[in-house]
């Protein structure tokens, strides 16, 4: 990315890479590989990348991982400095994890002045620590000088609030959806009143619960969620409505409503009994979701709220080619502008 001109980014180049470890498998992860022989084969596939890129470790380098289980919260604290606000960060926020134990990371939004002293607007995020090191230590083993170490919902409500400017007062909902970690997450623009959960519906458990039941390959699991309308998998056999085939269908129809619908529906409920009753106003789909068919149109059939994918290169300058390339793959560009956006 180049230079802020005040409204737009102007990008230069993006590539990715998609990169699994053929030396780790589920059987010898559980009974072969030591977690030292694990490590240096992520760091060998890591440095692998890098050279592939032509990165070079020494310049400013923006770090993302997914971070596992997390806790994102909006706060207003008076600090001297940020080292200060970050120990007053850890006392503050209602974690799962032991404080001893919590790692806290966190964007100012904005910073005022009152007569206690200075006061920062922070978006804070915690983690456990040995989960966060996993991946620091992986990245700086690499020789890489990480400049920024962030988590990937952190780096998706940065690029939303960038993308989509949401206006002050209103309720919004980010549904990210990963392979193998979603996140669901309800603020209103202009307050402290955040929620961020996980969900259990992710790209991978679909596809593995429509393998499962239709006995068919993982390949063509996939080729079905890319060409078949998500809402039809609660509706209707999507084949002929053998009484075979609706059982089939009823596990899928049990599992999109437990782990999906119904989660959903939890969020909003907890989150308007904390919130003068205030609902989102749409939903904002991020991550894989984007390649599940017509997963747009899915809410406002079935919690009757509209809901659109985010497009994230609205505000973006660049080549058409590269332009259109990042809408299309946003899936995988999301998180990574996200994170660029932290130079501003």
């Amino acid at each position: 990315l180049s230079e802020f001109d005040g409204v737009y980014y102007y990008l230069k180049k993006v590539a990715h890479a998609f990169h699994k470890y053929p030396q780790i498998t589920e059987e010898n992860l559980n009974n072969e590989l030591s977690d030292n022989e694990i490590f240096n084969i992520k760091l060998s596939t890591l440095n692998e990348l890098l050279e592939k890129f032509d990165i070079n470790k020494k310049t400013t380098v923006f770090v993302s991982s997914i971070g596992g289980q997390n806790v994102v919260e909006y706060h207003s604290l008076i600090a001297n400095d940020e080292d200060q606000l970050r120990d007053k960060l850890i006392d503050v926020m209602i974690t799962p994890f032991d404080t001893l134990n919590t790692r806290v990371e966190f964007q100012v939004m904005s910073t005022s002045v009152s007569n206690e002293g200075r006061v920062f607007n922070v978006l804070a995020v915690a983690v456990d620590n040995d989960k966060f090191f996993d991946s620091y230590s992986l990245v700086t083993s690499a020789g890489i000088d990480c400049n920024i170490m962030d988590l990937d919902i952190m780096s998706t409500i940065n690029l939303f609030e960038f993308a989509e400017k949401p206006e002050l007062g209103k309720v919004y909902c980010i549904l990210d959806i990963g392979y193998d970690l979603s996140s669901i997450v309800v603020y209103t623009k202009g307050s402290h009143d955040l929620y961020k959960r996980n969900l259990d519906f992710t790209y991978n458990s679909f596809r593995r619960q429509l393998s499962k039941n239709r006995d068919i390959s993982k390949d063509e699991a996939e080729d079905l969620i890319a060409n078949t309308s998500f809402y039809t998998f609660i509706t209707k056999s999507f084949e002929t409505q053998t009484q075979e085939n609706l059982n089939k269908l009823y596990n899928v129809k049990s599992f999109i409503k437990t782990n999906l619908l119904n989660e959903i529906q939890k969020t909003f409920q907890f989150y308007a009994s904390k919130n003068s009753s205030k609902m989102p106003e749409k939903i904002f789909i991020t991550g894989i979701g984007t390649l599940i068919k017509n997963f747009d149109d899915f809410f406002g059939k079935t919690v009757d709220l509209k809901s659109d994918y985010l497009r994230i290169s609205s505000r973006f300058k660049g080549s058409t080619e590269i332009k259109n390339r990042v809408e299309k793959e946003s899936y995988i560009f999301c998180k990574p502008l996200g994170l660029s956006l932290r130079n501003n």
